[in-house]
């Protein structure tokens, strides 16, 4: 993917989380993080500063598009993206990862792609809801929506990735 496409692709994802934020709202335990999605796809060989960087701006984007806790999406994305290099080491081989350019189902396969969505989805929420309101509730509601919105998102993240990747920013 190149970078006109790759920043056409994060605005999208940036208009569809406000769209999201704004007019959906599913159950107050529910929050879909769709701003994700930009970060798991950099390419493989990008130095984790630059992906830290460019999580920082998606994030303070969404964090000021819409009422919310001010640095809450930076601070989750850029945990996402400091651990994203590490992530894929543990989902990948490393003569998979020789040849990796763009993590995506096509590169890692339908299942690996799930399980790197699935464990970036999981460090992502361990920060928000920590951030958030872990000192507000009791463990069982914040493990509860901490299930609920990792498996939520998941879901969402494949949906999303099979209509805009394989679609108008696919590039393949």
């Amino acid at each position: 993917m190149n970078g006109t496409r790759f920043l056409l692709l994060t605005v999208v994802v940036l208009l569809i989380q406000l769209f999201v934020a704004e007019f959906i709202n599913v159950h107050h335990m529910l929050y879909i993080a769709v701003t994700l999605l930009p970060v798991m796809i950099l390419p493989y060989r990008y130095n984790r500063s630059v992906a830290m960087l460019i999580a920082l701006a998606i994030g303070l984007l969404t964090d000021l598009s819409y009422d919310g806790v001010p640095g809450l999406n930076a601070a989750a994305l850029v945990a996402a993206a400091f651990f994203r290099d590490p992530l894929l080491n543990v989902t990948v081989s490393k003569s998979a990862r020789e040849t990796l350019s763009v993590p995506s189902p096509h590169t890692l396969g339908r299942g690996r792609f799930t399980l790197f969505t699935l464990l970036l989805y999981s460090l992502f929420f361990i920060f928000y809801i920590a951030l958030d309101n872990v000192l507000y509730f009791s463990f069982f509601y914040t493990f509860g929506r901490f299930i609920l919105n990792v498996l939520a998102n998941t879901a969402v993240m494949m949906i999303l990735e099979s209509t805009l990747l394989r679609g108008p920013f696919g590039g393949r």
